[in-house]
C-alpha cells in the first residue's frame, strides 16, 4: 500500500473529532502536527531549460551509445543526469 499522507490527516482529524481520552488527544494532534512540510528555504534556480532541440540531442546520442552513461550523455548535452532519464522516460508526444 503506498502511503498517503492527505487521507492519513483526515482520518486522525476525524478520530479528533469523536472523542478520546486526553493522552490520545495529545499524540494524534502530535502525530498530525509531523505530517507538514514547510516550504524549502532555498530551490535549485533553473538554469538549463531542456529544449526540444536538447532532447532530440539526448534521444539520438542514446540512440548511437546505448552503453554510454546517462552522466555521459548529461555532459554531452549539457544538462544533468536527472534529466536526461527524464527525457529517454517520456513519450515522444509528452513535449
Amino acid at each position: 500500500m503506498s502511503s498517503n499522507i492527505p487521507e492519513a490527516r483526515r482520518l486522525l482529524r476525524e478520530a479528533l473529532r469523536r472523542g478520546m481520552d486526553p493522552a490520545a488527544r495529545f499524540e494524534v494532534a502530535q502525530a498530525l502536527e509531523l505530517m507538514t512540510r514547510s516550504a524549502p528555504v532555498r530551490r535549485a534556480s533553473v538554469q538549463h531549460r531542456v529544449t526540444k532541440d536538447k532532447k532530440a540531442m539526448i534521444r539520438r546520442l542514446a540512440a548511437m551509445y546505448p552503453d554510454m552513461h546517462l552522466a555521459d550523455i548529461a555532459q554531452l548535452a549539457d544538462v544533468n543526469q536527472g534529466r536526461v532519464s527524464e527525457v529517454l522516460n517520456e513519450d515522444e508526444g509528452d513535449e
